[in-house]
């Protein structure tokens, strides 16, 4: 992970990979699910703006442990340690429960982890093995992803050096 809980910067911009907890789904009523962000950094955008709606798979819990994920579970993506007092019930992004949400529904969730490009790269490379049983490399990821992730990062550094956190959305 390149974040975890308290660690997510407040200015960094929401991007592919970004886990939120309390949002509401369209098919869930007024329960609120855990979700992370799996479209593409460069779909997510419109220029510089968060488009209104975007593609989320839920995150669930799952025992991580004693499953083969090389070999089976094609649907589910690991999210191992996401959430630190889980023990063997880990988390899961589940690619069978994917879900366009309004992307102000995120801002009031609470992000509680950010992925590193390694977890981004396998949360790609197994989405698509999941929906095409075509075994995509991890570095085709890496490269596609390389220069939207330089730009947040770009980006996180200016909003800090720019912008007062009294004045940062509480779930920016």
């Amino acid at each position: 992970y390149l974040a975890r809980s308290d660690e997510s910067s407040v200015h960094r911009p929401i991007s592919t990979g970004d886990v939120f907890t309390g949002v509401k789904l369209p098919t869930t009523g007024d329960k609120l699910r855990k979700v992370i962000i799996v479209s593409h950094p460069c779909v997510i955008r419109n220029g510089p703006v968060l488009r209104e709606r975007l593609l989320v798979a839920q995150v669930e819990s799952r025992t991580l442990v004693g499953v083969d994920w090389q070999h089976s579970h094609y649907q589910l993506c690991p999210l191992p340690a996401l959430l630190p007092k889980a023990g063997n019930d880990g988390q899961v992004a589940n690619f069978d429960k994917l879900e366009v949400v309004p992307s102000e529904d995120l801002r009031n969730g609470q992000r509680v982890a950010i992925l590193s490009m390694e977890g981004l790269a396998y949360m790609f490379q197994r989405w698509v093995y999941s929906q095409t049983r075509w075994p995509p490399k991890k570095g085709d990821f890496v490269a596609a992803l390389d220069g939207p992730l330089t730009e947040d990062r770009k980006s996180t550094r200016l909003n800090s050096s720019h912008i007062p956190l009294s004045r940062m959305p509480s779930s920016a």
